[in-house]
């Protein structure tokens, strides 16, 4: 028989990338159930996993956001750990206003892959969605650095090849903290 794919059925839009963002999403609770009260962490890895470029930048485009799932990469970076979940007060942050994750050994042509999320907290009528904080995303290796620092979004993605062999850190940084707290969610894939 054949098995080929039916391209008639390949097509666009929430329709068909809602059922794959949430399969994914069940897949990394069954590996670790703590994802289950961790959404920031969820959706990081999600992000982090999102590797495949459809168009334009692979950091954010306008078509395919941060890249479409990659299931694997995803699940890989949930089994090995490569991902925190903070609760974060302003306190929490060093005197240069940032927080330090070891990202750990990358290999010199490795690529690497971070999201950074926090929440964000629509009205009750759901007509704003003001944000508590602004935290950017940094990532420091052996003669590297590689940064993102929007201001309208609850997230930040990093994508970058490693230029040399060595230790990375991820640095969160406060830009703007108005709330008492918030819930933050880092990962990151390496491929």
């Amino acid at each position: 028989p054949n098995f080929a794919c039916d391209m008639a059925e390949i097509g666009s839009g929430t329709s068909f990338s809602a059922p794959a963002v949430a399969g994914l999403a069940a897949d990394l609770m069954q590996v670790h159930p703590s994802l289950r009260v961790f959404p920031e962490s969820l959706k990081a890895l999600i992000l982090a996993g999102a590797t495949d470029n459809i168009e334009g930048s692979p950091r954010l485009s306008e078509y395919d956001g941060a890249g479409g799932v990659n299931a694997l990469t995803s699940y890989t970076s949930t089994v090995n750990n490569r991902y925190t979940w903070r609760n974060v007060f302003p306190s929490d942050f060093d005197v240069n206003r940032d927080i330090t994750i070891n990202l750990g050994w990358v290999n010199a042509g490795q690529r690497v892959k971070v999201a950074l999320v926090w929440d964000s907290t629509p009205t009750s009528d759901y007509l704003t969605d003001p944000l508590k904080a602004d935290l950017d995303l940094y990532v420091l290796g052996p003669n590297q650095f590689q940064g993102s620092a929007s201001w309208d979004n609850s997230y930040e993605v990093v994508d970058f090849t490693a230029t040399a062999s060595g230790n990375f850190q991820i640095k969160v940084k406060n830009f703007r903290f108005d709330g008492f707290n918030e819930y933050v969610g880092v990962a990151w894939s390496l491929s």
